[in-house]
């Protein structure tokens, strides 16, 4: 990574080994790293932390993900968002097109390569400069 200041990521996703996979890869790829396992701890560390862009999963306890990023874009229209989502597994439902719907920059589905990952957070880090 250049000497530039490390970008922050927000990591929001009930799943603690999925939090603990993309902790590791992210650090990794000289990124600074916060973990929240809801929406509803996910918008506070948003709220009290610098963010560039936020990671987050849909269906999760307490707060899910579509009402997570509903609040966040009316606090910040320009905050690159992905959501992840393994979804699709348990329904038809197409959560990630609703989450794109209400702001998600981009949607991965669940199971995702890293380099899947990688290249989406440079498409929205290159997206916004």
């Amino acid at each position: 990574m250049t000497s530039e200041i490390s970008k922050t990521i927000l990591v929001i996703d009930d799943d603690e080994t999925i939090r603990d996979l993309l902790k590791a890869l992210l650090e990794e790829n000289g990124y600074n790293v916060i973990l929240k396992e809801n929406g509803a701890q996910g918008v506070n560390a948003f709220h009290n932390n610098h963010i560039d862009l936020i990671i987050t999963d849909i269906l999760m306890p307490e707060q899910e993900g579509i009402e997570t990023i509903k609040i966040i874009r009316n606090t910040d229209v320009n905050i690159p968002i992905i959501v992840i989502s393994g979804t699709h597994c348990f329904n038809t439902a197409d959560y990630t097109g609703m989450a794109t719907a209400f702001g998600a920059d981009y949607s991965i589905k669940k199971p995702f390569s890293n380099k899947t990952i990688l290249s989406t957070i440079n498409l929205c880090f290159n997206k916004k400069s």
